[in-house]
């Protein structure tokens, strides 16, 4: 375990990856984090033989590994980060924050944007690392923005990384400034650089980290 990167700029994470040529995009474009979903819901959801296979190239690299997931038990997680090279686990569910004290590999979470956000943020403050703010309508990946009041209250309670609804074109629009001078950390992507569910762009990916990582971000 350790801690969150730093970097001027906003960091980037590049979610939903499906295919091999996805993540060696990722890593040549300086991604911070990539994400692989086991979730079998998600039309991006991989078995835990295909996390292991697409995450093996992160080994030693750059960028971090996440496992993204929903309820998925404790053991199951540490099973599969002690085989694989991810570096840690995006909780997205229901997950209780005492069962993941003291666990020895990162952990982000999941909030739902809204009323009640900075609360469960303080409940998970001595837990998770950081916290990936997504629209409330699904655990990920709704494509759907989210307000921005409701991400400026967040970034307010602690390092939050802006997801739903983005793309390179967002931000290469420029963000709302307020989020930048609030402290946002990063910036999750993944419907906003497909062609399709799971099938990602290249360029996409490219642009989108080049922009995050040029975005003036101001610390905390």
């Amino acid at each position: 375990m350790g801690p969150v990167a730093e970097r001027n700029g906003l960091l980037a994470k590049v979610c939903g990856m499906t295919r091999a040529v996805d993540v060696q995009a990722a890593l040549e474009a300086g991604a911070d984090y990539v994400g692989f979903v086991s979730f079998a819901p998600s039309p991006r959801h991989l078995t835990d033989a295909q996390i292991l296979a697409l995450g093996a190239p992160l080994e030693g690299k750059g960028p971090k590994g996440l496992l993204v997931t929903v309820d998925r038990p404790r053991s199951g997680v540490e099973s599969l980060l002690a085989q694989s090279a991810l570096s840690g686990v995006q909780l997205c569910g229901s997950e209780a924050p005492s069962d993941w004290a003291r666990a020895p590999f990162q952990v982000f979470r999941r909030i739902s944007a809204g009323p009640g956000a900075a609360e469960e943020m303080l409940a998970w403050s001595a837990i998770a690392e950081a916290f990936v703010v997504d629209h409330p309508a699904a655990p990920g990946g709704t494509g759907e923005r989210v307000p921005v009041d409701d991400v400026l209250a967040a970034v307010a309670a602690g390092p939050v990384f802006l997801a739903g609804g983005l793309g390179p074109e967002v931000l290469e629009n420029g963000l709302d400034p307020r989020l930048l001078e609030a402290g946002l950390l990063g910036v999750d992507a993944s419907s906003g650089l497909e062609r399709a569910p799971g099938t990602k762009s290249r360029t996409s990916i490219q642009r989108f980290v080049s922009a995050a990582h040029s975005a003036p971000r101001m610390t905390r």
